[in-house]
């Protein structure tokens, strides 16, 4: 779901959000240093959890889980 400020965040059924801002395909691909296709293929084939938002049915990230993706890879910081 889409908020007044643009900003996208995971909704629950009945409207209250969970959790904060997803990132969207091209943020997701600057912290993965790959390209937008890439991740959008690794959504689809179920490497990377997204969700789907708004009627076109966007890809939306959860910083988490591209977290979980870079620490997998040995690129996490910290």
């Amino acid at each position: 779901m889409t908020n007044n400020n643009g900003n996208n965040y995971l909704v629950n059924g009945d409207g209250s959000r969970n959790g904060g801002p997803l990132l969207t395909v091209s943020h997701v691909a600057d912290s993965l240093n790959a390209h937008p296709h890439s991740v959008r293929s690794r959504a689809d084939s179920g490497l990377l959890r997204c969700y789907r938002i708004g009627f076109r049915g966007g890809r939306g990230f959860r910083p988490e889980d591209v977290n979980d993706i870079l620490d997998a890879c040995g690129n996490g910081q910290g």
